[in-house]
């Protein structure tokens, strides 16, 4: 029989912080053809929120929309070397 969603839960994986994360993105500088001269430098900023799953991928922060338990969906890897800011905003809130 398969195991509900989330019914045994994975203590090295499990998190129990929600960070704030800002970040530069990789994006495309324009939508078709553009003389060089004219690209502008300027980064895609992005400022997500997610709990945070620890160690899960080396270099990355790794932040999950939601979570059941030792499962959680919309995970999102940000390179260490895009994060321009961070902060936790609450801890140690599965018990």
């Amino acid at each position: 029989m398969k195991e509900q969603m989330g019914s045994q839960p994975n203590e090295t994986r499990r998190t129990q912080s929600i960070l704030y994360v800002k970040w530069h993105d990789a994006h495309a500088v324009a939508p078709s053809w553009l003389a060089l001269d004219d690209i502008v430098d300027e980064p895609a900023v992005v400022e997500s929120v997610g709990w945070l799953v620890p160690d899960a991928i080396t270099g990355h922060i790794v932040l999950a929309q939601s979570v059941i338990g030792d499962e959680g969906d919309h995970i999102l890897a940000i390179p260490v070397g895009m994060v321009r800011e961070m902060r936790t905003l609450f801890s140690g809130l599965l018990q």
